[in-house]
């Protein structure tokens, strides 16, 4: 009792069309007994869309909470919510032997004994009945607990671990549970999840732990559990670089987030908030500045000695910089580590890392997105000219000369973007309109006629 009973069933589809299967569910019976199927075995019910001449495996599982002889019976399913469909469930067995031995048709049945030592195992997030909504939003970071209980009501359960099969999404791979349980009691290991993988995801979990006060040859229990989760892109996160044509090492960011036909549908995921942009380049040399209130225009500027404060443009000043926090910090370096993203010496001085905090507040949701490799300069400077530059250009913007005609200072500067720029030469070509020492200069001027 307690033990979940897992049955693989393979689903075909002969039909040139797609099948909409909802309700997908195993029916037992429990000796005489003729309390409610509740009552005698909690189960999970599964979807799908099985498309045309295509086939799916699904795991199917119930976990038996009475005692008794468990007979299963068939699957039962609802097509296009309107057909209930049902397979018997039986298993082959040989009766007889020599020349009369045939194979028949058996149930599949299973004595369930009182708990004898196992543990029931629950996966749990903070605010979310995972029975009812497996929706998660792409990069979102939650908190949650798994849950262990002593089903026994005589043996205590002792050194616990718990390996994980999606590491990169809660941040490990292998883990000590507790050290002992007491009988009937629950405890609460804290965790945390970041939906780092897009689309339907299977989450596996296998727990092992003793039984305290039987023989060595049987002291070991397992449990396995399983957690179904759908990852949704909700939006995704633009950077557009350009250098600035005023001051010299400094370039210009552009942040949208674009959400246009990403949203599921009957999806009520709400527009997310942009909470810091932090930089994670190593050996970063430029610091963040903010030009406007909300975090999508802002400045990078080369500076010397860049601190960790430089690094972090904070919209919301409760919020830690990855580096601080360091089970975020692990949670990123698994995420470079599963894409095999390797920062290039070469490229370093020519592209930057970008680490986006977001927030859905009236949800309660909040992550971060990792964007490697942006680019300094358009992509397009690089090609033609090889050797790409900086041109930046200064004047003062108000100028009330004593006399007329005046001359109005202008200062330019050339900032080579790669160490391998030996010699820069400037050539001014004239136009039509130009004298051979003249620069053609377009803007404004206001002027007062007294």
């Amino acid at each position: 009792m307690g033990t979940s009973i897992t049955v693989k069933i393979l689903l075909k589809n002969k039909l040139n069309i797609s099948l909409d299967i909802r309700n997908i569910r195993l029916m037992c019976s429990l000796g005489d007994s003729k309390l409610a199927s509740s009552e005698l075995y909690t189960q999970e019910t599964q979807n799908l869309v099985l498309e045309p001449l295509k086939s799916k495996e699904l795991l199917l599982k119930l976990t038996p909470i009475q005692t008794g002889e468990l007979t299963l019976e068939n699957i039962q399913w609802e097509l296009f919510e309107v057909v209930r469909c049902s397979r018997p469930l039986f298993q082959m067995a040989i009766v007889g032997a020599g020349k009369r031995s045939r194979e028949v048709e058996q149930p599949l049945k299973f004595n369930i004994v009182e708990a004898s030592g196992e543990c029931k195992m629950e996966f749990l997030l903070d605010g979310q009945d995972l029975t009812k909504n497996r929706n998660i939003v792409n990069y979102e970071c939650r908190k949650g607990t798994i849950r262990v209980t002593n089903m026994s009501s005589t043996y205590s359960a002792k050194n616990s671990f718990v390996s994980c099969s999606h590491p990169i999404m809660l941040n490990f791979l292998n883990r000590k549970l507790f050290d002992e349980l007491k009988p009937n009691a629950s405890i609460d290991v804290p965790i945390t999840l970041r939906a780092g993988l897009l689309g339907e995801n299977v989450v596996k979990f296998l727990m092992r732990h003793e039984v305290d006060g039987v023989s060595e040859k049987s002291k070991f229990r397992f449990q396995r559990l399983q957690v179904n989760l759908s990852t949704q892109n909700c939006f995704e996160a633009f950077y557009r670089i350009s250098m600035s044509s005023r001051q010299p090492g400094t370039f210009l960011v552009n942040l949208a987030l674009n959400a246009n036909n990403l949203a599921p549908r009957n999806s009520n995921f709400e527009k997310a908030q942009i909470q810091a942009v932090e930089i994670i380049s190593k050996d970063n040399q430029f610091k963040i500045c903010k030009r406007d209130e909300g975090g999508r225009f802002f400045s990078l500027e080369k500076h010397e000695g860049v601190t960790s404060e430089d690094s972090i443009l904070k919209i919301e000043e409760q919020i830690r910089s990855i580096k601080d926090d360091p089970e975020l910090q692990s949670l990123l370096d698994k995420e470079l580590q599963y894409k095999k993203v390797k920062h290039s010496a070469e490229k370093a001085t020519d592209t930057v890392d970008f680490i986006l905090h977001w927030s859905m507040p009236t949800q309660g949701k909040r992550g971060f997105i990792t964007s490697k490799g942006q680019p300094l300069f358009p992509a397009q400077v690089a090609q033609q000219h090889r050797c790409p530059l900086q041109v930046a250009f200064k004047f003062p913007k108000h100028l009330t000369p004593a006399e007329l005609p005046c001359k109005i200072p202008l200062e330019i500067t050339i900032t080579p973007l790669l160490d391998n720029i030996q010699k820069v030469t400037l050539q001014v070509n004239s136009s039509q309109f130009d004298s051979a020492d003249t620069l053609t200069w377009m803007g404004k001027v206001k002027h007062n006629v007294f």
